[in-house]
This record gives C-alpha cells, sequence and structure tokens, in this order.
C-alpha cells in the first residue's frame, strides 16, 4: 500500500511540477484577449501548483511522517479538481483532456489518502 501511495503521489507531484513550471513560463500572452492581468493571475496560480508539486514530491520520500501535509495538499488537487468539474457545466462541449484532469484531480487524491491511512494502520 505504501508503494502505491508513493507512486500515485509521485506521478500527481510531476504533472503538477512540469504543467506549473510550464504555465509559469509560457503564461497567456499569446492567447487571444488575453489581458496583463489575467496572464499574471494565471502565472500566480501555476506558480503555486508547482508549489503544490514540490511539496507531493516531499511526501513521495517521507509519506508516513507527512500524514498532516499529504492531506493538505491532496485536498488541495481535490478542490482543483471540484472546480474543474464546476467550470465543465458551462462547456458546449468538453475536451478529453479536460475530462482526464478532472478525474485524476478528483480520484487519486482519495485513493492516495485511503492507501496512505491503510499503510499507517498496518504499521
Amino acid at each position: 500500500m505504501v508503494i502505491a501511495a508513493r507512486i500515485l503521489t509521485g506521478l500527481l507531484a510531476l504533472i503538477a511540477l512540469a504543467t506549473g513550471a510550464k504555465s509559469v513560463l509560457g503564461g497567456l500572452h499569446e492567447v487571444d484577449g488575453a489581458t496583463q492581468e489575467l496572464d499574471n493571475t494565471f502565472r500566480y496560480y501555476a506558480g503555486v501548483w508547482a508549489g503544490v508539486g514540490a511539496g507531493l514530491a516531499y511526501c513521495v520520500v517521507y509519506l508516513r511522517e507527512s500524514t498532516s501535509l499529504l492531506r493538505v495538499l491532496m485536498l488541495a488537487v481535490f478542490i482543483g479538481g471540484v472546480a474543474r468539474a464546476v467550470g465543465m457545466t458551462t462547456y458546449d462541449v468538453i475536451e478529453t483532456k479536460v475530462i482526464v484532469g478532472t478525474a485524476i484531480e478528483t480520484l487519486v487524491p482519495i485513493l492516495v489518502v485511503a492507501l496512505q491511512a491503510a499503510s499507517s494502520k498496518s504499521q
């Protein structure tokens, strides 16, 4: 159970670090109609997302010792998934990558917290 929790947490960490860094560096300056304020806000949230990834990477190494941190970060990821789901209610057509992102961000945190809790009880 610990290995599965580490693998899932590690994958989420890589996703957050990679997409966060890409978004910080790329921004929205090439998106039609994106204002400086929107670009700046987007980059801020991308930086926070990368920070979540860094925290998750820490939790991979110290999974048993970082229960509280892991749960807070997984809650943040889950809330992000719920925010995506809310946004999906306003789309005429939903892209596959949005569905996949929403599924990952809402299901994986629940699974990781359950696996981590079960591994703590089995010690």
